[in-house]
Order: structure tokens, then sequence, then C-alpha cells
């Protein structure tokens, strides 16, 4: 579950998605028996955005949300799950529907929808097929 404003008031249904999903996910991948690789996408959110840029040394806590609290618990439990693991900490990620990230903004302050939890941040936006393709 993506939505940030949603987890707020869906905070079950944020937890069921960003969490239980992925312990269930681990859970079928410690049945297999070939090694192998879980790539988890996760977030910026996990930081409270006063110290960045981030490094992976940086302690995420506390998260500022509901949504940054699921991530950074769904982050753990791939840690904890004696896998190999990669954890891409995404900033904006776009795909097919919306080929550039400007289109996003534009649609999203022409019906009035709010960005919740951007204040200043250095990023860089990622496509949909640069994150899959480039393992």
């Amino acid at each position: 579950m993506t939505n940030v404003d949603a987890c707020e008031t869906a905070v079950n249904e944020c937890h069921k998605m960003n969490v239980d999903a992925v312990q269930y996910i681990v859970d079928a991948l410690k049945k297999l028996n070939n090694n192998p690789l879980l790539i988890h996408l996760s977030t910026d959110f996990i930081f409270d955005g006063k110290n960045g840029p981030y490094r992976e040394t940086d302690i995420p806590y506390p998260p500022k949300s509901v949504y940054a609290e699921s991530k950074f618990v769904s982050e753990k439990v791939v840690k904890e799950s004696g896998l190999r693991w990669a954890i891409l900490r995404t900033i904006l990620v776009y795909g097919s529907i919306y080929h550039h990230i400007g289109h996003i903004l534009v649609k999203c302050s022409l019906n009035s929808f709010r960005i919740c939890n951007i204040q200043h941040c250095i990023n860089i936006s990622l496509s949909f097929h640069q994150a899959i393709f480039s393992f």
C-alpha cells in the first residue's frame, strides 16, 4: 500500500499489505532450496527527513507516518529473514502510465491531491523498468 495519506486511516490494511505480505513472501522463499535473492522495495520515508542525504549505515528511525512505520517494519522482516536480500529505498517510481514524473506531479496538483511528508529532498526519479531490469 503506497498511498501515504490512506495508510493513516487504513492502518490495518497498510500493515497487511506492507508487512504481512512481505512475511508471506519470506516464508515462501525460505521453502526453496536455491538460495533466492529477495529484492525488497522500500522508501526514503522511513527517515525523518531532518539529516539527509542518507547512507546505508544511517539509522532509519523514528518513522513519521503509518506508511513509514510499515515500511520500516517490513525492512526488518527482510533483514531478519536469513535470506540473501537487497533493499531498494526508492523515492518516486513511475511506469508505463506516466512516462515522466512531471505527469504525476501535475495530475496531483490539478486534482488537489496532497503530496505529504515531502519537504526538502535530493532525489533521482526511477522508472519501474529501470528498477526491475537493473539486476
